[in-house]
């Protein structure tokens, strides 16, 4: 009903990356999210709440009529500058009910992104970009998916590897500007406790220790 064609789609069974998403050129989509954010944010008491904005694909985007209007109407150069459009509407949504936006660092590519949102950043693809947002004041997460991703297995992610991470964005006299570290575990492929266990230990002790050091 709120993509782009508005062709049935069948339930997700896996993890991956889907071609069908959120159509940015009709109104009916932003007046959906207000109504899912009026229902959702009252739910949880922190002032935060992430948006997404990651693994977009823009596939229907490029092809849609609304979207493409959008974009002529807005100037915005191509469909990441409509991905920023499209995400500070919602970052506008949230502000007004009183809650601070995150967004991973993809979010950054439109050079049209809220300045308000905090960005979490997990991928090197967007290394520049995130600099490039702290050095304008902006806020960051660092979340390193190569050092941070707790789902990947030891030997892809050992310990040391976690313990002794420099971040990528050290270079920039930004402290007052991180607004944290996480460390993430998507759970798609675990499938007991013991096997959640296994990954997070002892790694999660080594991270907590660096992200307070």
């Amino acid at each position: 009903e709120y993509s782009c064609f508005g062709k049935p789609v069948t339930l997700a069974k896996t993890g991956g990356i889907y071609p069908v998403i959120l159509c940015a050129g009709q109104e009916k989509t932003y007046a959906m999210l207000e109504k899912l954010l009026d229902e959702i944010l009252p739910l949880f008491p922190g002032k935060h709440v992430h948006l997404g904005g990651d693994e977009a694909p823009k596939r229907e985007w490029k092809a849609c009529p609304h979207c493409q209007q959008t974009m002529r109407e807005n100037h915005l150069d191509n469909e990441d500058a409509l991905e920023g459009y499209f995400l500070s509407r919602v970052i506008e949504m949230a502000a007004v009910r009183g809650k601070e936006a995150i967004c991973w660092n993809d979010a950054l590519m439109g050079n049209h992104l809220d300045s308000r949102a905090v960005i979490q950043y997990w991928t090197v693809n967007h290394a520049e970009e995130t600099k490039c947002f702290l050095q304008k004041g902006g806020k960051v997460i660092y979340s390193d998916m190569f050092s941070y991703y707790l789902d990947y297995p030891h030997i892809c992610t050992p310990l040391q590897r976690v313990y002794t991470d420099v971040p990528v964005l050290d270079d920039l006299p930004v402290a007052d500007q991180i607004a944290g570290v996480e460390c993430c575990l998507w759970t798609e492929h675990i499938a007991t406790n013991e096997q959640l266990e296994r990954h997070l230990f002892p790694r999660l002790y080594a991270f907590g220790e660096m992200a307070w050091n």
